[in-house]
């Protein structure tokens, strides 16, 4: 029986949420709960606000594991290519997949963005094209989860694929903070991390696959995920 654990945030919002991101991570390090990968499923600036990276970079620099991440709405794509540059300690992925070797586990992972059913109104009013780029983003997803070959599979995504995490929030933007279309995509995982929605559900399951919502500011904490791999599965808790 071999077991992987994950610690797992999302919306930092930095400078909003900077400083509990800060005293969280000091409190889980201090505690010296091991972990083998450091996910953040988006938005660790607000409105792309590319200054307070550094800041992050400074937070950050003592976590010894690798660090995955997905991009968030906040982080602009036009931008894209500069928080890779100013965040060389993050491995940014942008509808892409990642395979490591830890603990004789190959542990695949998937991390985008996500996509909305119904795209925002600004995202309408200022990002050309935008319905057209969600459904090519699905497709691309479907694809590389078809092809992701891995002991364990995980699927950072900032978007929630499943209305069921967005409940808590109000009902009448569901289709503008996630997407139902992606709920079969789900299936392909072992493991799904996602954030974006501060009032939704912590946990879902969906045909049995876990979804974690790890916002920060809903959960207060960092999230210590553990997987434990067996003959028929694999399961996660806290």
């Amino acid at each position: 029986m071999s077991s992987l654990r994950i610690a797992a945030t999302a919306d930092i919002h930095a400078p909003l949420y900077l400083d509990m991101f800060k005293d969280r991570l000091e409190d889980l390090l201090k505690k010296e709960h091991k972990f083998s990968v450091f996910i953040i499923a988006g938005d660790l600036i607000e409105r792309g606000d590319l200054s307070q990276l550094s800041k992050i970079n400074e937070i950050i620099r003592k976590i010894n594991v690798p660090i995955i991440a997905c991009f968030g709405n906040n982080e602009y794509e036009e931008k894209e290519s500069e928080i890779r540059k100013k965040c060389p300690m993050i491995r940014f992925l942008s509808d892409q997949m990642e395979i490591l070797n830890i603990h004789e586990i190959k542990l695949g992972i998937i991390g985008s963005r996500g996509c909305l059913d119904q795209p925002t109104f600004w995202q309408r009013k200022n990002i050309p094209g935008i319905a057209t780029m969600y459904r090519n983003r699905a497709k691309r997803l479907y694809d590389l989860a078809r092809r992701l070959q891995a002991d364990l599979k995980l699927l950072i995504i900032h978007y929630p694929p499943s209305y069921r995490v967005l409940e808590g929030e109000n009902s009448k933007y569901f289709s503008q903070m996630g997407s139902n279309k992606l709920e079969k995509l789900v299936s392909y995982f072992d493991l799904v991390i996602t954030a974006h929605a501060h009032n939704g559900r912590k946990l879902v399951f969906l045909n049995g696959i876990p979804i974690y919502n790890v916002a920060l500011p809903l959960n207060k904490d960092i999230l210590i995920i553990e997987i434990e791999k067996r003959r028929k599965g694999l399961e996660a808790f806290f």
